[in-house]
């Protein structure tokens, strides 16, 4: 990965409007990128065609392909891009990746997400059949996934190798095909609308069965697909018995007449189905084994309030109640043994939140105030440098270390990683003199001057510094209630956006990947997805449990609900670990690589735990 965001390779695409995110695959005729249009933040997917794979005549028929197939469930064509490199087809970009991602993942399909999938193929397939295109090479690997709020949308890609009806008796055999997909009559090179059904029946075998009804080497599988029947396991429900033995009938005229029909079956089967729910509930996951809290607990205290907010740096302890912050000081960096200071700093405001950086504990409080509310951000520098530091500090000491107050409706800050700057979003209370209420701007540290006047912007639910160039504003969308992420250097320049069409919470950075976010969907608590922005892709994860806590690790995500429910992931997702601690948690932190801290609230008693979380990771690798 490049070090800068949003960088553009050299050797890829010169003088282009767009700016290159990353590669995403490799097609038959060349790679494909995700790019973001430099003005208006637009994503798409640019495919390379190679001159000397892709000729002219070639180049020609793919476009002409392309622009007359409009429909939501084929990938279609925006523009030609050209540049001085080459000539690339500006596409729908599609974040989800492919239908083999998909089928690979951790994450179980349903017999209706399967059938649902299914049915958008033959829908995409029976516009293009209209038209007299036979795609040819119908695979997982070129079915392209969107997320909307009901799930993944199947789009078909990659017209490369398709026919035109009136051509199909004149085309050599061996320009491609997946013989794993392919009809029989595709090995003597004979091509037809059913001949892309074959290909779907194949899929729809392997998405609900979980393997591909024949397999083997190139030669095995052609003399499998010419002579071996499909046996189709009793498992699978009557009607899509009766569906995938007509779609993989040995001669193209048993098969079905067309897409629609085929995709007429698809749907009866779906409703029968949802009648009868034989089957429906995805394939079950191994449980996960719930680890003794007992055993994992290296030290425990009571504490005077509940904390709302905790952070861990070396050997000391931030834990923020109320209005008070509380500093503790252990012998060494596992956080046991003797205390050797506390120091307990009273605000004059309940804190908001604590943000370790290097060079302290940045402290965000919010005081309501009539029709005003005032935030104030603090800079608690590392208590053991302040020889001058008592037990206990009022506000009046540490007006010092106060770096802004800011009187407005709402505020929300993110803080780069080094501390070098301060991003904020601040509503006034009443519009400028432009009408303008809300504004986005970068302050430098420690000073606070500004890198640029401020802009004007949406109020996100979150800003995120995704490291020490990049800030992103996290907002929902009025109206469709999506997400937007919008994307702001450090000198306060607009970027981009990328967009997602459901409402997200707790978006965490990953601790391992750059440009990696673990986020939940708001209407499906226990439903994450993992995001990647360079390039786009979104992968969906299935959770135990309704999060109200994330943090990253060095190995993962640690994720805790309200009752208590902990659960850990690795970076890609897979839960590899799970707990239960005995009261509700009001906050919780990480330390060192596998330590954990957990505050806790129960009644009337407020609890410290500090963990150690190598016994459940050791039981990963064992």
């Amino acid at each position: 990965m490049s070090k800068a965001f949003i960088s553009l390779p050299k050797t890829v695409i010169q003088r282009s409007k767009y700016r290159i995110l990353g590669l995403v695959g490799q097609g038959q005729f060349g790679r494909v990128f995700c790019a973001i249009h430099r003005k208006t933040g637009h994503l798409v997917a640019l495919k390379e065609l190679e001159r000397q794979r892709f000729s002219t005549h070639k180049f020609l028929r793919e476009l002409r392909f392309l622009l007359s197939l409009q429909h939501p469930n084929i990938v279609t064509c925006q523009a030609i891009e050209h540049t001085l490199t080459g000539r690339y087809l500006e596409m729908d970009y599609c974040e989800g990746g492919t239908l083999r991602n998909l089928i690979q993942s951790e994450v179980p399909l349903s017999l209706v997400q399967s059938l649902k999938l299914i049915a958008d193929v033959l829908a995409g397939l029976e516009h293009a059949h209209s038209r007299g295109i036979v795609h040819c090479d119908i695979k997982p690997e070129n079915i392209l996934l969107n997320l909307d709020t009901t799930g993944w949308i199947a789009r078909i890609s990659d017209f490369g190798i398709a026919r035109l009806s009136q051509e199909l008796g004149s085309l050599a055999l061996g320009e491609t095909g997946s013989p794993a997909y392919m009809a029989p009559e595709r090995f003597y090179g004979q091509y037809s609308p059913a001949s892309d059904l074959y290909a779907v029946g194949i899929l729809l075998f392997e998405l609900i069965v979980g393997r591909r009804p024949f397999s083997g080497s190139p030669g095995e599988l052609m003399s499998a697909h010419l002579n071996h029947p499909v046996n189709v396991p009793d498992t699978v429900p009557f009607l899509l018995r009766s569906t995938i033995s007509t779609a993989l009938q040995k001669l193209p005229a048993r098969r079905f007449a067309s897409a629609a029909e085929m995709l007429a079956s698809i749907r009866v089967a779906t409703e029968v189905h949802n009648l009868v729910q034989d089957g429906s509930s995805p394939i079950s996951r191994p449980a996960v084994v719930l680890s003794d809290f007992s055993s994992l607990i290296t030290q425990q205290e009571p504490l005077q309030a509940p904390a709302i907010s905790l952070a861990v740096v070396s050997e000391q302890v931030y834990q923020a109640s109320g209005a008070q912050v509380c500093c503790q000081t252990y012998a060494s960096d596992a956080l046991t043994g003797d205390i050797l200071h506390q120091r307990q700093m009273q605000l004059n405001a309940p804190v908001e939140a604590l943000m370790l950086r290097p060079q302290g504990c940045f402290v965000l409080t919010k005081f309501c105030q009539h029709n005003a509310v005032i935030y104030s951000i603090y800079c608690l520098p590392r208590t053991q440098t302040l020889a001058s530091f008592s037990d206990y500090q009022t506000e009046s000491f540490l007006e010092g270390y106060k770096l802004l107050s800011l009187e407005c409706a709402d505020l929300t800050t993110a803080i780069d990683p080094q501390g070098r700057w301060i991003a904020i979003v601040k509503s006034a209370i009443t519009p400028d003199v432009e009408g303008n209420q809300t504004t986005f701007q970068i302050l430098q540290l420690p000073n606070l001057q500004p890198v640029k006047p401020p802009v004007t912007c949406c109020f996100p639910s979150q800003l995120l510094a995704l490291d020490s160039r990049y800030v992103m504003a996290i907002s929902t969308r009025l109206g469709d209630e999506g997400t937007v992420f919008k994307i702001f250097n450090r000198r306060g320049s607009f970027i981009g956006a990328l967009n997602l069409p459901m409402p997200l919470h707790l978006v965490t950075l990953s601790a391992t990947f750059p440009y990696r976010l673990f986020a939940i969907e708001e209407k499906n608590p226990t439903s994450g997805l993992l995001i990647d922005l360079k390039p786009f892709r979104v992968f969906a994860i299935k959770l135990d449990i309704a999060p109200a806590f994330i943090t990253a690790t060095s190995w993962g995500y640690i994720m805790a609900d309200r009752q208590g429910n902990i659960i850990l992931l690795d970076p890609d997702g897979q839960r590899i670990g799970a707990f239960m601690v005995p009261a509700a948690p009001s906050a919780i932190a990480t330390f060192e690589d596998y330590g954990m801290a957990i505050a806790t609230w129960s009644g009337n008693q407020a609890t410290l735990y500090r963990v150690d979380l190598r016994k459940i990771i050791s039981l990963l690798s064992s």
